[in-house]
């Protein structure tokens, strides 16, 4: 089903026997609906969700290398042009944990706008993170 309104793609009942050939379903329906983007310095444009046993977010891992839980966020906010479409898939489901919590921007910003001087704050520039995305840790300023 996709919803064109919110962008919304939800696959279920996909039974297959193979990790690699469920990746292989959902890059081929992500790259229908477009071009995928890249992901970090490598080049990837996907990126698996698990623990790496390494370092913590605070030590400099994304949040997708950990199993800390992940903030509310922007994705994307590196990427000068809109996602039309975000694809999260699980291929293998957690014991424990694994949420997700998806915001529909368009509907903040009708919140907020019953609070103009909020919405003329936020479209002031704001410091981002460049983390995972060159090879050094870069700063960029642009409007949340």
């Amino acid at each position: 089903m996709i919803d064109h309104e919110c962008h919304v793609l939800i696959l279920d009942g996909f039974k297959v026997e193979k990790l690699e050939t469920f990746k292989s379903l959902i890059w081929t329906f992500g790259s229908l609906l477009g071009v995928p983007m890249v992901q970090n310095h490598l080049g990837h444009k996907v990126i698996e969700v698990y623990d790496r046993g390494g370092k913590s977010i605070e030590e400099g891992a994304r949040y997708h290398q950990t199993r800390q839980g992940a903030y509310v966020h922007n994705d994307g906010v590196s990427d000068p042009l809109p996602i039309d479409y975000l694809i999260l898939a699980c291929g293998q489901p957690a014991l424990l944990g694994g949420e997700s919590i998806l915001i529909d921007a368009s509907a903040v910003y009708a919140e907020l706008m019953a609070f103009p001087e909020i919405l003329e704050e936020l479209k002031c520039n704001f410091f981002f993170e460049n983390r995972g995305m060159s090879d050094e840790e870069q700063l960029s300023r642009r409007p949340f």
